[in-house]
């Protein structure tokens, strides 16, 4: 077992090695790590099945997705982003009593890092803390617009394209990207259902490369126009802030 543990992550050194832009066939890494052609691919589709790694149509050739940039951040990295992020959060939290939360694309899943719930009689609570809602929340569609074409291809692929009522007037790829590009100019997204408003901004971290998004909810009676105009600006501010947090 150690053993295929070792052959797969030199697999994935060597395709990591190659360059981006140089993905590797399976004769050209059965070569370089000196293994048969037929145990090499039997690796490289148990990667593609994990998400670590692709395949490319015309040419065959294996090469990393991004995926793998989340294999080092777990435990006491994801520990430090929250240790970082939270108290800014809860500044956002303290301003305006409605609930705040923070999430991170890992792999095609949505995780709630953390979430703090308003104290409010009339309040949207945060309670999952792993889905696949990229569409259909205000935080998913800002996960999408931190992923290169290569992430969303993978978002893609395991969740097609939206379903109805998922995405207001988005049914191909070409809408999903000209909604993106107008989240990326605005620095925020908003998504309402059932009497709810969720309010998203991006939350990118170079270092260490993590796709990340700030949320918050309110009930769609207490979105008046004018805190609309006080707490989107605020929620992009708090986002901005955790970015400068984690940076230095």
């Amino acid at each position: 077992m150690i053993q295929s543990v070792e052959r797969a992550m030199r697999i994935m050194e060597l395709l990591d090695e190659s360059g981006a832009g140089k993905p590797l066939r399976v004769l050209e890494l059965s070569r370089l790590i000196g293994l048969k052609q037929p145990t090499v691919h039997n690796f490289l589709q148990t990667l593609v099945q994990l998400g670590y790694v692709a395949q490319e149509e015309e040419t065959s050739k294996y090469y990393l997705t991004e995926n793998t940039r989340f294999l080092g951040w777990s435990g006491t990295k994801k520990q430090q982003l929250i240790q970082s992020s939270r108290p800014v959060a809860q500044r956002l939290f303290d301003r305006f009593n409605e609930t705040v939360l923070l999430v991170v694309q890992d792999k095609n899943i949505r995780t709630t890092l953390f979430s703090i719930n308003s104290s409010r009689a009339l309040t949207v609570r945060a309670e999952s803390r792993m889905d696949s809602k990229f569409y259909s929340s205000a935080t998913g569609r800002c996960l999408l617009c931190g992923l290169n074409p290569d992430g969303l291809e993978q978002i893609y692929r395991i969740n097609e394209l939206p379903l109805a009522g998922e995405w207001d007037s988005v049914r191909t790829r070409e809408d999903i990207n000209r909604e993106l590009q107008q989240i990326q100019k605005a620095g925020h997204s908003i998504y309402k259902a059932e009497g709810v408003v969720a309010i998203g901004a991006p939350v990118f971290l170079p270092k260490p490369s993590i796709n990340a998004a700030l949320g918050l909810f309110i009930p769609e009676s207490r979105f008046t126009p004018e805190i609309k105009k006080e707490i989107i600006p605020a929620v992009m501010d708090t986002a901005a802030e955790i970015v400068r947090v984690c940076n230095t």
